[in-house]
């Protein structure tokens, strides 16, 4: 991709974070070893905030809105789902060696869990565009980070 392509792609993601940008927590699920003695299964849980991921309204009836958008989708294989979600992940924001995948991810955005369905990696790795699909029932699973500090003063009295 030119340079001057990459920098039109990082400028509308830019844009595209600051309109539709939102804290979003993702999540990797490696399930663990079964303890045999009770019977419980060991789950390690990985988690990054992305400060603002980019969440595309929902489109709620292709149908009623675009009857000839639909009948283009249609030609084109594409299904709209309710309940679908899109997400555009700046791949800046997350570590350089993590690969977002459809197996145990899932994605917290304003308290609501998410199963990824789909991931594609844009050109020159600029972000993830990621469909998920709202587990409504499922439990969130947030896990909460908090600092502590002390604070000591320079004349000894604390």
């Amino acid at each position: 991709m030119p340079s001057n392509q990459l920098v039109f792609l990082r400028q509308t993601l830019y844009q595209l974070k600051h309109e539709y940008g939102s804290r979003a927590d993702v999540y990797f699920e490696a399930e663990g070893e079964l303890d045999t003695k009770t019977g419980n299964r060991n789950v390690t849980r990985q988690k990054w905030c992305v400060r603002r991921a980019i969440c595309l309204p929902t489109m709620t009836s292709a149908a009623s809105l675009f009857p000839f958008g639909l009948e283009r989708l249609r030609k084109h294989d594409a299904a709209v789902q309710m309940g679908d979600k899109t997400v555009v992940i700046d791949r800046r924001d997350l570590p350089q060696d993590l690969r977002i995948e459809t197996h145990n991810w899932s994605i917290v955005i304003d308290r609501r869990r998410y199963e990824v369905l789909t991931v594609e990696e844009w050109e020159c790795r600029a972000a993830y565009q990621i469909v998920v699909k709202e587990l409504k029932g499922a439990r969130v699973y947030e896990q909460v980070e908090i600092s502590v500090g002390d604070e000591v003063e320079a004349d000894g009295e604390s």
